[in-house]
């Protein structure tokens, strides 16, 4: 007969270990066993690599830009001028000898500008760094708008006065009627107004302008008809090229006529 099994004891299993912890105290940290580390210590350090580190950076950014400013490796040794039609490139090319040697990122503008203050035609210049030994100078000359009779002899003239060169027959921009300067001229200056207000296809129809003053400025065309345009003054420009434009879409060329757009809301057509 079998024996009666033993009921089995209890086992008490080892008592549960709570993680709980005291709090850390501010700005320490306990790692081992009297070993402590301050959280402020650490900051500062981490504080002095940044400020160290950017201080590198900094020594090394200067000293790239020095080199580039100050070193031969970008000095000028050859200087392209662009854009020149009346002008010499060569010309101006040796006006800015002086540039020579100089780095490319040391150019002075305003330097240029007074180097080729001699000539005349030039209306601007835009100056362009083209590394590594490259100056590209881009001129733009003086345009022609209109003729001038100065001491019997027929000269092509900006819209500032500025002679640019003697005219030639082929030449058929409108002929100002002024008898001094026109750099200091108000009849020339109230002419030219009209002029760059006139309608794109009419101003190459203009044979001569004439500015008695700038209240009393007339145009005539070209061709045997003989037309003719009051324009009076220089007030309302774009309405009086508008109502010029509406006209002369019904107006025959070979008809003699004059239009009188001085006041425009009220134009007049003599016949």
């Amino acid at each position: 007969m079998p024996q009666p099994t033993k009921p089995l004891k209890p086992v008490r299993l080892s008592r549960s270990v709570k993680l709980g912890r005291k709090p850390v105290k501010a700005a320490t940290l306990r790692t081992k066993p009297n070993q402590v580390i301050n959280l402020n210590v650490v900051r500062n350090r981490g504080k002095r690599l940044l400020v160290g580190f950017g201080a590198t950076v900094l020594v090394a950014i200067v000293t790239i830009m020095s080199v580039a400013i100050f070193s031969p490796v970008l000095a000028i040794n050859r200087i392209q001028v662009v854009g020149t039609d009346r002008l010499s490139a060569k010309s101006i090319q040796n006006a800015l000898q002086g540039q020579i040697g100089v780095s490319l990122t040391q150019v002075d503008n305003a330097k240029v500008a007074a180097q080729l203050q001699s000539f005349s035609l030039i209306e601007s210049v835009d100056v362009i760094a083209s590394p590594p030994h490259t100056l590209l100078v881009n001129i733009t000359e003086r345009s022609p708008i209109a003729i001038v009779n100065l001491n019997g002899a027929a000269v092509l003239v900006d819209p500032a006065g500025v002679q640019i060169g003697a005219a030639s027959s082929r030449d058929s921009y409108p002929v100002v009627d002024v008898v001094s300067d026109p750099r200091r001229n108000a009849n020339y200056r109230a002419a030219v107004d009209v002029l760059l207000a006139l309608p794109s296809e009419l101003y190459p129809r203009v044979a001569s302008i004439s500015a008695r003053s700038k209240d009393d400025v007339t145009l005539q065309l070209r061709g045997v008809s003989n037309q003719q345009i009051v324009w009076g003054d220089g007030s309302q420009s774009s309405l009086k090229s508008k109502v010029l434009a509406a006209l002369f879409k019904n107006t025959k060329r070979n008809v003699k006529l004059t239009l009188d757009v001085s006041s425009p809301e009220a134009p007049v057509v003599r016949y």
